[in-house]
């Protein structure tokens, strides 16, 4: 018999993951989200979809495949690549020489929210995270620019799973 994490551990309250998506659903333009995983449950991937559907550009950044450095994440990533496109979030892969590991959201112009929160099932269901909110536009604006380095060193991923053409892709294929 096999056993899941539900059977290992006391499941928690999703509070995080909750306060999270009414925070995103409620962005009037924008949503960028960092983490390096994206292991969802299936109310994460509603979620996910009711964000995309309500935000004209939501986004996630979060490592390829290649550049990830927990297998069990990667994997699960890998196999449900498919309902992680599906949710309409548009979707970059960091394509470092190390992993990311940063957790945070921009919303709009003016909310950034960063702590410890992996959007996955452990840091939902299984572990304590922590993630702070704060309204400043001077705050967001620094990390915007931060968000966008990790955006340049990512490659666009579209609805077929295949990675679309940008600078980064453009100076991989043009190396010998």
């Amino acid at each position: 018999r096999s056993r899941g994490l539900g059977d290992v551990y006391k499941r928690q309250e999703p509070v995080v993951w909750e306060t999270l998506q009414k925070l995103m659903v409620n962005a009037k333009e924008r949503v960028l989200v960092h983490t390096p995983y994206a292991v969802f449950s299936e109310d994460m991937y509603d979620g996910m979809k009711e964000i995309a559907a309500n935000v004209p550009d939501a986004e996630i950044i979060l490592n390829s495949i290649a550049s990830g450095d927990n297998i069990c994440a990667s994997s699960d990533y890998l196999k449900n690549k498919p309902k992680v496109i599906d949710t309409g979030m548009k979707l970059h892969e960091y394509m470092g020489k190390h992993s990311t590991h940063g957790k945070s959201v921009l919303i709009d112009d003016t909310l950034s929210v960063i702590g410890s929160y992996n959007f996955d099932n452990r840091s939902t269901y299984v572990d304590t995270e922590t993630m702070l909110v704060a309204d400043s536009e001077p705050l967001a604006k620094d990390l915007e620019k931060h968000l966008n380095v990790l955006k340049e060193g990512a490659l666009p991923v579209d609805q077929d799973g295949n990675y679309m053409e940008n600078e980064l892709s453009l100076i991989h294929i043009s190396e010998p």
